[in-house]
């Protein structure tokens, strides 16, 4: 497929990164010589430097000739005028639009209708995708992470403490006879899996899937449910904006921001919420304000390094749940190493450019935290129609988390036959299963003999 991608940012060329690896025709559209010519260095893509708001870049990029284009240039206005004119000057199939602040929740509006029934276009607000993973943080705070399967179903990753010893072999006793509505995943130690393990040890992660509702019942019978009843922010952006309108008004929430006109109009709109002007690094403000007594800290500022601070901060402060937005890819294993839950907001949007684009088959793709593991969602093409699992030839590690055919739940085995459609979600244990999960679904290439019906 021919893919334009406009913008020569770090989340431009995070897209990039990740549809190179399937053989796909890509142009990359920037206005920045410096950045292009670094681009161009470490990425094999054709790039065109030119005036976003100019007809004529889209046309030397030859986007009339585009199946996809996807605006990622972190500018509002910019992304959607580089939409307006895909959609509208070239006739793009498929127009996909990473759209930050408020402008997200007026596209519709703004774009009005296609010009035909063939086109599709999709909206990713990052600031909504993070703020998703934050709420559920928030209400599930003795997990280390959340993953929405289905609807209602939800894998879930908790790491043992040294105050749940006491409880831990009766838990996982129980976990593994279904006595929970839960489901033993996997049990992952020192990045190793150990399913079989009858011993709970501390810092084990241990995978389970299970109904969403049931997740602080699961929990409840290996330690005392935590609950969070206040929260500190550093840092306003749009991220924050939407998080806040999510979070309970029944939550103490206190914001800080260096910035005085950011924080002053911060306030004017939420007034439930108290604003502090100051920096976000600063120890003594933090103490004063009583960071020690706080339940959740989310460093959530544009600066790397100040949020990898000031989480480190909320950290030594023993605040229970701490996370970090990461920018740049090489700060999250310093962040990961500290048990700070770092949120990648380059990575969540690759991971679904690639679901939107694999829509067909592939509709959720998640990297889990610590190294334990992936998940891919999908429906059965229709080249494996009445083929059995294990054609498929997922290792021993790999698992069925969920399978569903015409809403119905099915109970599997490595036998079980696969209907075209049916959806299936799996835990795979390594990027190389991923890989050939990802293979086995791909249509496959007709030989020339097939092309031409004269196959046997």
């Amino acid at each position: 497929m021919k893919i334009i991608i406009v913008g020569d940012n770090l989340t431009a060329c995070a897209i990039a990164k990740s549809l190179i690896q399937e053989a796909h025709d890509i142009t990359l559209i920037g206005n920045s010589a410096l950045r292009l010519k670094h681009i161009e260095e470490t990425i094999d893509i054709q790039t065109v430097f030119g005036d976003y708001t100019h007809v004529e870049t889209y046309d030397i990029a030859e986007c009339d000739q585009a199946d996809i284009m996807i605006t990622a240039t972190e500018i509002p206005e910019i992304d959607l005028l580089a939409s307006m004119i895909g959609m509208n000057t070239f006739d793009v199939p498929l127009m996909i639009t990473v759209i930050q602040g408020s402008i997200y929740c007026h596209h519709q509006s703004i774009m009005g209708p296609k010009n035909s029934e063939i086109q599709q276009q999709i909206w990713i607000s990052p600031a909504a995708l993070i703020s998703h993973n934050i709420i559920d943080l928030i209400n599930h705070p003795d997990y280390q992470e959340v993953v929405s399967i289905t609807d209602s179903q939800c894998l879930a990753r908790i790491q043992i403490n040294q105050n749940d010893k006491p409880n831990a072999k009766a838990w996982l006793k129980n976990l593994r006879s279904q006595k929970h509505p839960g489901k033993l995943i996997t049990i992952i130690r020192d990045k190793e899996q150990i399913a079989h393990t009858k011993q709970l040890e501390t810092h084990d992660h241990v995978l389970l899937a299970c109904p969403r509702e049931d997740l602080n019942h699961i929990i409840a019978t290996l330690r005392t449910p935590k609950s969070v009843q206040s929260i500190m922010i550093a840092g306003i952006s749009a991220i924050t904006q939407t998080l806040v309108d999510k979070i309970s008004p029944n939550i103490h929430l206190k914001v800080i921001e260096k910035d005085i006109t950011k924080a002053t109009n911060f306030a004017e709109k939420n007034n439930h919420t108290t604003v502090l002007e100051g920096d976000i690094n600063d120890a003594e403000l933090l103490v004063s304000e009583k960071i020690d007594q706080t339940d959740a800290f989310f460093a959530l500022s544009h600066d790397d390094e100040d949020n990898l601070v000031a989480a480190l901060q909320a950290k030594r402060h023993r605040v229970e749940t701490v996370t970090s937005l990461v920018y740049r890819p090489e700060i999250s294993p310093i962040i990961e190493e500290n048990d700070i839950f770092s949120i990648e907001p380059q990575k969540m949007i690759v991971e679904k450019v690639y679901a939107i684009i694999h829509s067909d088959t592939i509709t959720k793709k998640y990297s889990l935290h610590k190294d334990t593991g992936e998940i891919i969602c999908c429906r059965i093409p229709k080249h494996l129609d009445k083929k059995s699992i294990d054609i498929l030839q997922l290792n021993d590690q790999s698992l069925v988390l969920d399978w569903r055919r015409k809403q119905k739940t099915l109970h599997t085995q490595r036998t079980t036959i696969m209907h075209h459609q049916d959806q299936i979600a799996f835990y795979l244990d390594s990027q190389e299963a991923v890989a050939k999960l990802q293979e086995k679904l791909s249509t496959p290439k007709q030989s020339l003999f097939e092309y031409l019906g004269l196959s046997h």
